[in-house]
C-alpha cells in the first residue's frame, strides 16, 4: 500500500522556495508526507502564523514532531487545523503523550472532512 504524494523532491523545494515571506497562513488541499512537510517547512521563507492540512494520511508521530520541532524553531506557528478522514482518529491511533506535547506547542483544531467538491 503505497502512498502517492502530488510533488517530486525538485518540484517540493521550487514549491517551497516560491512561498512569499509574507505569506501568514498556509493551506495545504493535498496528501503530503511528514518528510515532504519537513522540507516545505524549512525551506520556505514565510513565518506561517496558521497551517491548515486536509488530506493528511501519514504516521501521526512523525507529523507531530515535525510539526513541532517547526514551532520550537520558529516560534511563529500558533494555530494547526487538521481536517481527517473519518476512518483516521488521532487519540486513537497517537500516544496520548504525543498529542498532549504538541497541545503545547500550537492549538490543535481536528476537523472532520467533508467532501465539499461532491455536487451530487
Amino acid at each position: 500500500n503505497q502512498e502517492q504524494f502530488l510533488f517530486t523532491s525538485e518540484t517540493l523545494l521550487q514549491f517551497s522556495q516560491s512561498i512569499p515571506a509574507s505569506l501568514c497562513a498556509l493551506f495545504l488541499n493535498f496528501n503530503i508526507s511528514s518528510q515532504a512537510l519537513k522540507i516545505l517547512l524549512t525551506e520556505c521563507q514565510a513565518q506561517l502564523k496558521i497551517l491548515e492540512l486536509h488530506q493528511i494520511q501519514n504516521k501521526e508521530y512523525e507529523l507531530f514532531s515535525t510539526l513541532i520541532q517547526y514551532t520550537k524553531e520558529n516560534k511563529n506557528l500558533k494555530e494547526l487545523k487538521l481536517y481527517l478522514a473519518h476512518s483516521l482518529r488521532y487519540t486513537e491511533t497517537v500516544n496520548p503523550n504525543v498529542l498532549e506535547n504538541a497541545k503545547n506547542y500550537l492549538t490543535i483544531i481536528k476537523q472532520e472532512t467533508k467532501n465539499i467538491y461532491n455536487l451530487w
